[in-house]
């Protein structure tokens, strides 16, 4: 391992967000008027959804963090399929996000924009999980591999699936984020392979391939508009 010394790495910051929402505020009185039964037989179920999104946003960094995302981030899209939730419908709702690089508040009373947030926040959170692996052991190592990799499947769905409501959210930027996180996670498959002590050429294979991924994360983060998003400290 000495000659590959062990770098610090990065993890993302998540989104906040601070109001306070009621997911189910308009749900009742569409149940009741369009399928002529009382909504607010589903009350609890709707307290239920809002403790859960208040859990969920309030989540610290460790695996309950990210079940409580996963969960939430499921049940976003059961709502969206089953009640009219994008803007301008019948059940829409209001939701206020900060930007994790700029800090300004956006709003959107689109459930996709919600969605969109606590996909970023999962990616966000494996990428802290990620760096904060010690990598001493074999297990931390995979762990932080495993990581890493998760997070970059996560912004690559944020940036694949959904518009780009914020700055945050642009294509750019998150495709910057991706090669980071997976330059990352090569760092880790490169200590593994250094422990166990793989031939020369597969090892200059790995450190090329890192090399490549950093590459592309700076000509994404050089192009018009992106290195201005981003915090002094990524730059």
């Amino acid at each position: 391992m000495e000659g590959c010394p062990r770098l610090s790495t990065i993890g993302f910051d998540p989104k906040v967000s601070i109001e306070s929402v009621d997911l189910c505020e308009k749900i009742p009185n569409y149940i009741t008027s369009t399928y002529q039964e009382n909504g607010n037989k589903y009350s609890q179920e709707c307290e239920q959804m809002n403790r859960l999104r208040q859990s969920t946003i309030n989540s610290s960094a460790d695996e309950n963090g990210i079940q409580l995302l996963k969960r939430y981030y499921c049940q976003l899209q059961l709502l969206r399929n089953r009640f009219p939730m994008l803007p301008d419908t019948e059940c829409a709702v209001r939701f206020t996000w900060e930007d994790a690089f700029q800090k300004e508040d956006n709003t959107y009373n689109d459930i996709r924009f919600e969605e969109a947030c606590i996909l970023y926040n999962l990616g966000a959170m494996y990428s802290r999980l990620g760096a904060n692996e010690p990598r001493r052991t074999h297990d931390s190592i995979k762990n932080a591999c495993t990581y890493f990799r998760c997070a970059a499947a996560c912004f690559e769905k944020v940036r694949d699936q959904y518009t780009t409501y914020t700055s945050d959210l642009t294509p750019d930027l998150l495709t910057c984020q991706v090669h980071i996180l997976l330059a990352q996670a090569h760092e880790a498959v490169l200590e593994k392979s250094l422990l166990d002590q793989r031939s020369p050429s597969v090892n200059a294979h790995v450190a090329m391939q890192i090399s490549e991924y950093y590459q592309m994360a700076i000509l994404n983060l050089m192009k018009p508009g992106i290195n201005s998003i981003v915090s002094k400290r990524f730059r």
